[in-house]
C-alpha cells in the first residue's frame, strides 16, 4: 500500500468520525456544561489511548514542542465548545472546512511555498462562502438563536488557531510519532481544560444528577471517536501526506456532517447553507489543489 492510499484511507476514517463529532458534541451540551464536557472528554480520551503508549512514555522532558504545537489545536477544542452551544452544527463543520486553504497561507509563511493566481483565486472564493456561512443568522429567517454569529465567529477564530497544527506537526514528525503527538495534544488538552473547568465546578455538579443518558454516550463516543481515532488518523494523514493533506477531511466533513445532524438533530439543510459550504469547499479545493498533486 502506498504512502498517498494511506493517507487517502485516513482522511476518508477522520471524515466518517469528524463529521458526527459536532453532532454529538452540540447534542450532549444541552445538558453538560461546555468546559466540564472538554475535560472529560480528553480525560476519556487520554484513558483510551493508554494502551497504544505501552512502547512510547510520555516524558516532559521530550515533550515541549508537542505540547506547544498542541496547544493551537487545544484553543480551538475550548472555543468550539463555546461557540457550538451558540449555532448550527452544520454551519461549524462548513466553517472548518476553510481550514486547508488557511494552512496553505501559513504554510507559504513558515515554508516560503509560493502562491500562483489559482491559489488566490480558491482562497478570495472561500473567503466570499466563509463569509456567508458566519454571517447567516442576520441574513436567513431561520430558528437561531441570536447569540448564532457569536457562535460562529467563535468557532471561526478556533478553526484559525487550529490551521497552525498540521503545518507545525508535518515540522516535528521527523522527532515523534503519530501516537505520540496524538497522546501529547490530548493530555495538554485534559490539563487546561481541567484548570478551566474549576470555574464550573464552583457553580455546583448539580447538571450530573439531570444529565440523561444520551448526552453521556455523546460524550463517550466523541472521547472515542471524534477525539482518540480522529486526531489519529489525521497526524498519519499529516505522516503519510502533508500539512494540508492532513485536513482534507475537513473538505468531506459538511456532508458528513449534514448526514449526522439530519438523523441526530433534525437540523434542516437550506440553499444557503449549501451555497455558503460550497464556496468554502470549493475555495479549499482550489487553493490546495497544486499542493495535493505535489
Amino acid at each position: 500500500m502506498t504512502n498517498q492510499t494511506k493517507a487517502l484511507l485516513a482522511v476518508l476514517g477522520a471524515a466518517f468520525v469528524g463529521g458526527g463529532a459536532g453532532v454529538w458534541i452540540k447534542f450532549s451540551l444541552k445538558e453538560i456544561p461546555p468546559l466540564s464536557f472538554t475535560f472529560l472528554r480528553f480525560l476519556l480520551a487520554y484513558l483510551f489511548v493508554l494502551p497504544f503508549l505501552r512502547k512510547e512514555k510520555i516524558k516532559i522532558k521530550n515533550s515541549l514542542k508537542p505540547v506547544l504545537v498542541s496547544l493551537f489545536s487545544t484553543v480551538n477544542i475550548v472555543l468550539f465548545a463555546f461557540g457550538i452551544r451558540l449555532t448550527n452544527a452544520n454551519l461549524s463543520q462548513a466553517i472548518y472546512a476553510f481550514v486547508p486553504a488557511l494552512t496553505a497561507i501559513i504554510a507559504y509563511f513558515l515554508i516560503k511555498e509560493r502562491f500562483n493566481k489559482q491559489k488566490v483565486f480558491g482562497i478570495v472564493l472561500g473567503f466570499v462562502g466563509l463569509s456567508l456561512i458566519i454571517m447567516l443568522p442576520l441574513i436567513d429567517n431561520l430558528n437561531f438563536s441570536p447569540g448564532s454569529l457569536w457562535g460562529n465567529l467563535l468557532i471561526f477564530t478556533g478553526a484559525s488557531l487550529y490551521a497552525f497544527y498540521p503545518v507545525l506537526s508535518k515540522k516535528i514528525q521527523v522527532n515523534y510519532s503519530p501516537i505520540y503527538l496524538t497522546a501529547v495534544f490530548i493530555l495538554t488538552t485534559t490539563i487546561v481544560a481541567g484548570v478551566l473547568a474549576l470555574f464550573e465546578l464552583t457553580q455546583g455538579l448539580t447538571w450530573i444528577r439531570e444529565t440523561s443518558l444520551a448526552s453521556w454516550m455523546g460524550l463517550i463516543s466523541t472521547a472515542a471517536f471524534g477525539t482518540v481515532i480522529y486526531y489519529l488518523l489525521t497526524q498519519y494523514a499529516i505522516k503519510y501526506g502533508s500539512a494540508v493533506i492532513g485536513t482534507l477531511t475537513l473538505y468531506l466533513q459538511p456532508f458528513m456532517t449534514f448526514f449526522w445532524a439530519y438523523l441526530i438533530l433534525g437540523e434542516k439543510v437550506t440553499l444557503l447553507i449549501l451555497i455558503g459550504c460550497l464556496l468554502v469547499i470549493a475555495g479549499a479545493y482550489i487553493t490546495t489543489q497544486t499542493k495535493i498533486k505535489a
